[in-house]
């Protein structure tokens, strides 16, 4: 064996040609890549809560179940997966050759704050939101908040007791219905959050408005979300197989909240991070 090849073999990085600006650009990459992933992951990430809380919420209050298992798997094998490719495909943001050299026994690609923001920041205001939703739809027939604890064993299921509320008496067939708008409410609500929140995961550091915003695959990616929404919330043959209903087009504002709270989160956020990247703030917070 030469001694180049042995040399190769050692070596952590080989140059495949002699022009050293192509170290550079092969550490460019490796951020990018980097930072990519990292994105992919908070924005997979989030729609585990709303996906959970409505199972611990129906475990330890006995409300409704906001999706049924149909619309989870929905979720997690169709209206995701478009979006979250698309960030393979995303650009490098400005400052990316400015930053320090990542330390790779601390500046691991899952941390907790990526966790924290994943799972409690931007998955509580989603979860918040659908919630808000889901009892907007129920109140809409008359149902308040207040009439749903302990109900999940005997009301809203197939083959449940009418449920009387005052005057009112919802029989059976009834109680499926208001459940299937509620729980198609309490979905369309949940992919739209994660619609919106796809841009706000395209920056880590800079504020989005300076970033590249060209990335036509997740362009795309948002419209087959959107598509798929309308189609299997309003296209009637298919209420049956997924358990959805028609949802009122009111009932699809709630989830502008997570334009309102997130997106003014996160810019704050990657405000005070580029400002100070050394300080306790960033450390908690920074993912």
């Amino acid at each position: 064996m030469l001694g180049s090849d042995v040399a190769r073999e050692a070596a952590e990085i080989v140059l495949l040609d002699d022009n050293f600006p192509s170290i550079i650009i092969g550490i460019k990459e490796g951020r990018v890549i980097y930072d990519n992933l990292k994105k992919t992951i908070a924005y997979t990430l989030t729609h585990l809560t709303p996906e959970i809380v409505p199972v611990l919420c129906t475990l330890a209050f006995g409300l409704p179940i906001g999706l049924n298992s149909i619309l989870i798997l929905l979720v997690d094998c169709g209206t995701e997966l478009a979006p979250a490719i698309s960030f393979a495909y995303e650009g490098p943001e400005g400052d990316i050759m400015k930053r320090r050299p990542r330390d790779v026994k601390r500046d691991h690609l899952v941390n907790l704050p990526l966790l924290l923001y994943s799972y409690l920041q931007a998955g509580l205001t989603i979860t918040g939101l659908c919630f808000l939703t889901y009892f907007l739809i129920f109140m809409k027939y008359g149902i308040p908040p207040s009439a749903l604890p302990l109900t999940s064993d005997e009301y809203f299921i197939p083959g449940a007791k009418p449920f009387q509320l005052g005057d009112r008496i919802f029989s059976p067939d009834e109680q499926l219905a208001i459940l299937a708008e509620v729980q198609s409410g309490f979905w369309v609500t949940l992919v739209m959050c994660q619609f919106w929140h796809v841009w706000m995961c395209k920056t880590r550091v800079i504020s989005l408005f300076k970033h590249n915003m060209r990335n036509w695959t997740m362009t795309m990616g948002v419209i087959i979300e959107a598509c798929l929404i309308v189609i299997i919330v309003y296209v009637p043959f298919l209420h049956f197989p997924f358990g959805t209903a028609n949802v009122d087009g009111y009932f699809w504002l709630p989830n502008l909240g997570m334009v309102v709270l997130i997106w003014t989160w996160a810019e704050v956020r990657k405000a005070i991070t580029r400002k100070y990247p050394r300080s306790r703030f960033n450390t908690a917070f920074a993912w």
